[in-house]
């Protein structure tokens, strides 16, 4: 898992979080997290930065190549490792290695904003019949918070 605190570029003591998410069934999900995704198979902490970024945010950034917009602070990079009750499978106790990093996105609003979820890409129609009928999110809802002296911004 990939966490990426991305710096506001107005204010270097904010960081951008994912506030909450409208689901398909009309309900809202509290968060208050970093911008997140999942590590591909030998894919490095950076890639997948990139990745997370362009996948929830590229359409806010103007350039066609997206990398020219982000920068990564390498420096801040860090990886643990946890033990806990898995995310996905309630019960199993899972380790899960957590990588973070800051970095600095160019073309992002200064205030408050949401993105829509890709609702489905390139899925096939009788994909697309499964996916309508399962819960998944449609909206997610972006808040600059202020991070505290001292604290890690990439927590």
């Amino acid at each position: 898992m990939i966490l990426v605190s991305i710096i506001n570029n107005f204010d270097n003591k904010k960081i951008l979080l994912e506030s909450r998410q409208l689901l398909s069934d009309g309900t809202m999900q509290p968060c208050c997290t970093p911008l997140s995704r999942r590590i591909k198979t030998r894919e490095s902490a950076e890639d997948a930065a990139h990745r997370a970024i362009k996948e929830e945010l590229g359409f806010l950034l103007k350039l066609e190549d997206k990398k020219e917009m982000v920068r990564i602070v390498p420096e801040t990079y860090k990886k643990k490792e946890h033990q806990m009750i898995s995310w996905s499978y309630p019960g199993l106790m899972s380790r899960y290695m957590i990588h973070t990093v800051n970095a600095h996105v160019m073309g992002l609003p200064d205030g408050n904003f949401s993105t829509e979820a890709e609702e489905f890409g390139d899925c096939s129609d009788e994909l697309k019949a499964v996916v309508e009928k399962a819960l998944r999110v449609k909206r997610r809802y972006w808040i600059w918070r202020r991070v505290e002296e001292g604290t890690s911004a990439a927590f």
